[in-house]
């Protein structure tokens, strides 16, 4: 019923004269619409068909190009021959033609490694790489010949040529393996047919020349010139049965003339030759014979071997051609179907690309503005996000379907994401109210507590009490301490102000006296150096968390030490503690560098505090460790804008002015009128027995003379009284009195 409902709702809301636009449209229609199943299988279809042709296309390429290496292979094999048959003259005293077969020779090979540098490395058979390392050795063969008729080995000689060519003719039978087609196939075993008798041819002349010179015809001299003349009576075999006819008859008539019967009646002579005679015939007119029934045959061999190539050229054009078709028809027929997908997909993408964008912009700029809106405004998040606010982080919801309905709910999520943000701005409102006014109502009773333990130590004179007065004293200051931290963490400033600046020196031993470990801290190093007023306060504050970190995590000393870098100040305060782990050291500097948010808790408080005091006055705190050092170092940065011209004195009233209260106290309280410093009277003491300054009660209530430097209860001049009564406390338990302390001293 629900679905229903909702259905009619949509086709009420859908624009009737715009029905038909992909956005006004479900997904599975649009998918149905653009025919995804069949056109993925037609492409799947259409590419298997055009690949196989792509690659039968392929194949013709690589099959013409073995072709013409087999071609370029017959005809290096016949110039191979004719310098066989010239070298073997050479060796039988006659080398007047080696040198010109020999550069018909270098021709040839010159041609074949051109063509056989075009055939991949994979193309390329182990009968390749023999024949190639075997021409290299031809040069030494031919100087052999040449330069040493009598001593080199007729045998050897034409073993070398007929192991090159019949590297050369392997190459050739290759060819059919291939994968020609079957009629070029055909084709390609009367041309290599006809190769093989060539050589037979070549290899008989030259055996027949060898035999000559040997004498009696032994038995296997006999035996191998019958296998010569078999093996070429094989090779015209093959050649009937695979040749084309015009090629047979071309063979035919090239084998007819004079010097080919002269050829035929001098192999009959050897033919007719018994085993033990000698061979008695001219070699010279056996040379020319043989030599031009070889030449006419490699003519016949030339022609099949160009109708071969031509052949599977004419085969890879049909392929290429066969490609062609078959791409272009299912280009052709997937053209619809990418019309309409693109219609219909760039209507969808360029829907969901604005709802992307417009999202981005959203989640990037829009909802972090709304939110930072409504935390720098509490009170209108109180009342709920204000119109302005949620009309920038909407999305624009366009046309009826399932991105539109994203759309719709994206803005549901966003205004959910605003009601939870104004929520939480609500609850850290109150977190924040509630801090602030709990550490306001403690801020009173610190500061009644403080009041009495101040009575308490006017009226008191014994050591003993009035030392155990003043730890409680100094709990009570580091209670305050942590009150104002509270304080500055909930947005309260804290109201202590100076009117002069103050030396580095002096910043130091007040930051000194905020902590409980004070005697475990020693100054090493001060430069001459004025702070300025208004930063007097948060140096001191923050200066005072590092020292209480450093004491915490040290059970030995900490030192401090400020000097001047240029037109800045680098105090650092060194402890040798446990240190921290590198984790946790990157943290902690993200954290004081404002790089990262604090986190919620007390746990860090010190470093919040010394972030938000250096975020303020544009301090640098940086923590590090030294290596093979223990502990950690903590460098704080005070730029110039803290800083006073060192031209700057401090009055006369402020520098012999009586120390008010040891610690700092209430924020705001109201300012104490520093006065000049006047002598005591004559009948009080100014140090007790044990070594402690005792306070001039009457100088607190006796009337301001002059107005001379506000400072609510400054902590610099009492840092001197700290040390002061440091000194007398332990001058008591050693049983020994302290004179009177100095006011320019530190602990």
């Amino acid at each position: 019923m629900k679905a229903t409902t909702t259905g009619a709702v949509r086709r009420r809301g859908r624009s009737t004269w715009r029905w038909w636009l992909p956005e006004y449209q479900p997904i599975r229609r649009k998918l149905w619409s653009i025919l995804v199943i069949p056109a993925a299988l037609l492409l799947v279809l259409a590419g298997l068909t055009v690949y196989g042709s792509t690659r039968e296309t392929v194949d013709a390429d690589r099959l013409v190009r073995l072709a013409r290496l087999s071609q370029a292979s017959g005809a290096l094999a016949d110039a191979l021959s004719q310098e066989r048959a010239s070298a073997a003259l050479a060796l039988l005293g006659q080398p007047a033609g080696l040198g010109q077969s020999a550069r018909s020779v270098d021709d040839a090979m010159t041609t074949w490694r051109a063509v056989a540098a075009e055939v991949a490395d994979d193309d390329r058979s182990d009968a390749t790489r023999r024949a190639q390392a075997l021409m290299d050795g031809l040069p030494d063969l031919r100087i052999a010949v040449t330069d040493g008729q009598q001593h080199t080995a007729f045998s050897v000689v034409l073993l070398r040529y007929q192991l090159v060519i019949a590297a050369l003719l392997e190459i050739r039978q290759g060819l059919v393996v291939a994968g020609a087609p079957a009629q070029t196939a055909e084709r390609i075993r009367a041309a290599v047919a006809l190769s093989q008798a060539a050589e037979a041819a070549g290899m008989l002349q030259s055996g027949v020349a060898r035999a000559t010179t040997m004498g009696a015809l032994s038995p296997a001299t006999a035996s191998q010139l019958a296998s010569v003349r078999a093996t070429y009576s094989q090779a015209l075999r093959d050649w009937d049965a695979a040749a084309m006819p015009q090629w047979t008859a071309q063979l035919d008539q090239a084998l007819s003339g004079e010097q080919l019967l002269t050829a035929q009646r001098l192999d009959g002579v050897v033919s007719r030759t018994p085993v033990g005679e000698r061979l008695s015939l001219p070699v010279a007119q056996w040379m020319q014979a043989q030599a031009a029934r070889q030449q006419r045959l490699h003519e016949v061999t030339a022609t099949a071997d160009g109708a071969v190539v031509a052949m599977l050229e004419d085969w890879r054009r049909q392929r290429a051609v066969i490609a062609g078709a078959t791409g272009g028809g299912s280009l052709a027929v997937l053209l619809l179907s990418v019309l309409l997908a693109s219609f219909v997909g760039r209507r969808t993408a360029r829907s969901l690309e604005r709802l992307r964008d417009q999202a981005t912009g959203i989640a990037q700029a829009g909802l972090p503005q709304a939110v930072a809106a409504l935390a720098a405004h509490p009170s209108e998040a109180l009342a709920g996000p204000a119109g302005n606010t949620r009309s920038a982080v909407v999305l624009e919801v366009v046309g009826d379907d399932e991105v539109a309905a994203v759309a719709q709910s994206f803005n549901h999520i966003v205004a959910t994401a605003l009601e939870q943000a104004t929520a939480l701005v609500s609850a850290r409102d109150e977190v924040t109210r509630l801090i602030v006014d709990l550490g306001r109502r403690q801020q009173i009773l610190i500061d009644a507590l403080l009041s009495r333990i101040d009575a308490a130590e006017r009226q008191e004179t014994d050591t003993e009490r009035l030392e155990r007065l003043f730890q409680i004293d100094h709990l009570a200051a580091r209670m305050l301490r942590y009150n104002r931290n509270l304080l500055r963490l909930g947005g309260v400033p804290i109201a202590v102000t100076y009117s002069v600046p103050a030396s580095l020196s002096d910043v130091l031993t007040a930051a000194t006296s905020h902590v409980e470990g004070y005697t475990r801290i020693t100054i090493t190093h001060v430069d001459e150096i004025l702070i300025r007023p208004p930063a007097i306060a948060a140096v001191v504050q923050a200066l005072a968390e590092l020292l209480d970190n450093a004491l915490t995590y040290s059970h030995v000393g900490v030192q401090i030490s400020g000097r001047r870098v240029g037109d800045r100040v680098v105090v650092e305060i060194t402890d040798s503690g446990v240190g921290m782990g590198e984790q946790d050291l990157v943290a902690a500097n993200d954290l004081l560098a404002g790089r990262v948010a604090a986190e919620a808790g007390v746990r860090h408080m010190g470093l919040q505090v010394t972030a938000k005091v250096a975020a303020e006055h544009g301090l640098e705190v940086l923590l590090h460790t030294s290596t093979g050092v223990p502990g950690v170092t903590a460098e704080v940065t005070l730029p110039w804008g803290v800083l006073q011209p060192t031209s700057h004195r401090l009055p006369e009233s402020v520098v012999g002015a009586p120390a008010p209260r040891l610690l700092d106290r209430l924020a705001g309280a109201p300012a104490v009128r520093s006065l000049p410093a006047a002598p005591p009277p004559a009948a009080a003491a100014t140090v007790t027995s044990a070594g402690l300054p005792v306070r001039d009660r009457e100088a607190r209530n006796a009337p301001p003379a002059a107005p001379a430097v506000t400072a609510p209860r400054d902590a610099l001049t009492r840092a001197h009284a700290l040390s002061a009564i440091q000194r007398g406390q332990l001058a008591a338990r050693a049983g020994r009195t302290s004179t009177q302390p100095r006011e320019g001293d530190l602990p």
